[in-house]
């Protein structure tokens, strides 16, 4: 399945469960609606990195007001090895990444505050979003949020993801997830800051024990790398997000506004809706 055009998955972000980016008190991490033009990063040589820098932005659009994007393309089973392109781009208010025919990548953005472009996300500032001298960004709030929340527009294979968080203490923590199967319309997902702060290891929802979940289709498995502190989410020094193909290759992949949001009530969310909601279109389509 390949995507809609980017300005109808745009304007779809408002659907996803329901919710507009702009009814969130929250921290704008990024609205995916700067540069005026393209930022893409993209290369057609197996095991190759391209990334691009991009910035000053406005502050209410991009995090720490610069936005890096990489790519490396890590396999190709079309036996087209070095003529298919992956590519990353943001346009429009989407975060868009397009694999050709048999190829995986890996695609980091990264949000550090800094504008110095470093191959396949490796040069992160750790502090580059500080507002002053040692001081990061709050990304409560002012105590008004507890969790990330990011709109899936749609993604025609699975993928897995990483959300690596570092404070202005030094410590850094890593949630490792994964969606199993295509997404094929747009919604929204959300994670709680306290399992940020969990001990390294396998979870269910936040709960270690079963590690596995019974039930993937609302529940949410994933795996806390944890290393110094607790992470203080008043005081965020760099963000990074990192997407990887699941076993298969030429995944589409579309996503929205990425920012922080208050507990939801009325919506009572368990895990992520991302798994739930993914799992419904599945079973419409099949039935279809």
């Amino acid at each position: 399945m390949k995507f809609l055009k980017k300005s109808l998955l745009a304007a779809a972000i408002a659907a996803a469960a329901g919710i507009g980016s702009t009814a969130h008190a929250g921290v704008v991490i990024d609205l995916f609606v700067d540069p005026a033009g393209e930022q893409a990063a993209a290369t057609s040589t197996l095991g190759a990195n391209d990334n691009n820098q991009a910035g000053p932005f406005a502050l209410g659009n991009v995090i720490g007001a610069y936005r890096e994007l990489s790519i490396t393309k890590t396999g190709d089973t079309s036996g087209n090895v070095n003529l298919g392109e992956s590519k990353v781009s943001v346009s429009g208010g989407v975060l868009q990444i397009d694999n050709a025919f048999g190829n995986k990548s890996r695609t980091v953005v990264t949000w550090d505050g800094v504008g110095i472009a470093g191959a396949d996300g490796a040069a992160v500032t750790t502090t580059g979003l500080q507002t002053s001298p040692g001081v990061g960004v709050d990304l409560t709030a002012g105590g008004s949020a507890s969790q990330i929340f990011a709109d899936i527009l749609g993604a025609d294979l699975g993928f897995d993801y990483k959300i690596t968080v570092w404070d202005m203490d030094g410590s850094k923590s890593v949630l490792e997830a994964g969606v199993q199967f295509s997404v094929l319309s747009p919604v929204s997902s959300h994670y709680l800051f306290s399992w940020f702060n969990l001990p390294s290891g396998l979870y269910c929802d936040g709960v270690s024990a079963p590690p596995s979940c019974g039930d993937p289709t609302t529940q949410l498995d994933f795996k806390i790398t944890h290393t110094g502190g607790a992470i203080d989410f008043q005081n965020i020094g760099a963000l990074q997000l990192e997407l990887f193909n699941v076993g298969v290759a030429s995944i589409d992949l579309g996503i929205g506004a990425i920012q922080t949001v208050p507990e939801p009530g009325a919506i009572a969310l368990v895990g992520v809706a991302l798994l739930g909601a993914g799992a419904a279109s599945r079973r419409r389509a099949r039935k279809a």
